[in-house]
Parts: C-alpha cells; sequence; structure tokens
C-alpha cells in the first residue's frame, strides 16, 4: 500500500522474483471501483491479475457485477441474427462484414475457374478492369506480383523474399521497451555497487599495511573491526 486517504486505497503490485515494472492499482471500499496501470481493464473490460490480487486483499467474495460485460459472456449472441445477403449491397454494412462476404464470393470464382484457361484469363482481365475502377475512385493500389509464372513455366519466389538467415525487424513494445530499460538501471546499479565495493576494499588494505609497524594483535583487532563493518554495510 503506497496510499490511505480513507476513501481511496492505491497499491504496487509485482512478483517480487518475476516482474521487474510495479503496476499502480486504485481501489475504493465504498462503490468497489478498481483500476490498474496496466489498462486491462479498460481497454478490454477484463478484470487484470492485479486488481484480482487486491479484490482477495480487501475480501471481496465475488467480481462485482459491472465488471462482468456481457460482450464476454454466451448472452452477447441473443438476438443477433444477422442476414448477410440483405447487407451486401448496403451503404452502413459494416466493413469487416463486407470484407467477409466479398472475400468469400471471390475465393469461389477463382477457385472454381482454376482448370479452365479462358475462365483465368477472364478473372485475370476482371481483376485488372476492377483495379482500375477502384484506382479511379481512390487513388493508386499497390499489388505486388508474387511471380506465380516464369518463362519457362516454373514457379519463382516473391520479389520481398527476404535472405537466407535474415531475420524478420519487428517493432519493440510499450512493455518490452519498459522492461529493458529496468534491466539497464538494474546492470547500472550493480556495476556501481561493485566498483564502489572494490574501491573500499582498497583503502582497507592500504590503510592496513600504513599500520604494518603497530602491535599486531591491535592491527587484527581493528582488521576485524573493518571488515564487521563492511559485511554490515
Amino acid at each position: 500500500m503506497v496510499l490511505n486517504d480513507g476513501s481511496q486505497h492505491k497499491y504496487h503490485v509485482w512478483r517480487p522474483d518475476i516482474d521487474i515494472i510495479r503496476h499502480e492499482v486504485s481501489f475504493s471500499p465504498a462503490n468497489f471501483d478498481i483500476s490498474c496501470s496496466c489498462k486491462l481493464i479498460s481497454e478490454l473490460g477484463i478484470l487484470c491479475c492485479h486488481c484480482i490480487r487486491i479484490l482477495h486483499v480487501h475480501c471481496v467474495s465475488s467480481i462485482p457485477d459491472k465488471y462482468i460485460l456481457k460482450r464476454w459472456t454466451k448472452k452477447v449472441i441473443d438476438g443477433r441474427n444477422v442476414n448477410i445477403d440483405s447487407m451486401v449491397y448496403n451503404v452502413g454494412v459494416p466493413p469487416s462484414i463486407w470484407v467477409f462476404d466479398i472475400s468469400r464470393k471471390f475465393q469461389k470464382l477463382v477457385v472454381s475457374s482454376k482448370d479452365s484457361s479462358v475462365a483465368r484469363k477472364f478473372c485475370d482481365e476482371a481483376v485488372d478492369d476492377a483495379k482500375k475502377k477502384v484506382e479511379a475512385e481512390i487513388g493508386y493500389v499497390h499489388i505486388e506480383e508474387c511471380g506465380a509464372a516464369s518463362s519457362n513455366g516454373g514457379v519463382q519466389n516473391p520479389s520481398s523474399q527476404r535472405l537466407k538467415g535474415e531475420r524478420n525487424k519487428r517493432r519493440s513494445g510499450v512493455i518490452e521497451k519498459k522492461y529493458s530499460l529496468a534491466r539497464g538501471r538494474r546492470s547500472a546499479a550493480n556495476k556501481v555497487a561493485l566498483s564502489t565495493k572494490g574501491d573500499v576494499q582498497s583503502l582497507v588494505l592500504e590503510g592496513i599495511s600504513k599500520l604494518a609497524g603497530m602491535d599486531i594483535l591491535y592491527i587484527q583487532v581493528l582488521r576485524v573491526q573493518i571488515l564487521f563493518s563492511l559485511a554490515r554495510v
């Protein structure tokens, strides 16, 4: 717990041996309002493990109904009998439904034409004609030629093929960047600690060497006291 003003509690939640980042959870016992810095509940509507842990700390026996969204239950399909065929030419049809329907039709048409050279020619001409009309409406559309056929009739590799051994470059996510920064800070702290420890030990040895002319028993007692002090630090 990092804050308790009576009406709201704030916690830092993490797994000590696994997690580097600490997530902040805000909880209001009066109305069971809870939020987390991982944004899982605000973006997807799903309670994260950090929030569930805080609910468990406050002895909340069951998840509040306001955090059980209908879209994640079986009730979401009630009363959703959508007739896709009647919405094909409707301007208000959602893009995802239209893409699925038109892709299914084109796939059926292409697969049916694969064994006929004349039918395949019709499909190629239809694609070229549709591309010109679409470009006249929305602008240039890039369609990459995959090199499906060559002069000798063989199948060629696509022009965008990566070289052998070359890895696919992926952009780092937000969580990955935070973990990298945390590891860098931890590594720098360990280096500073080791460097400081080495400097202190060298100073101790130098001081002991200067006291070589003193009584041997006194030097041994002094050395034990210095080592004990270092062990406590």
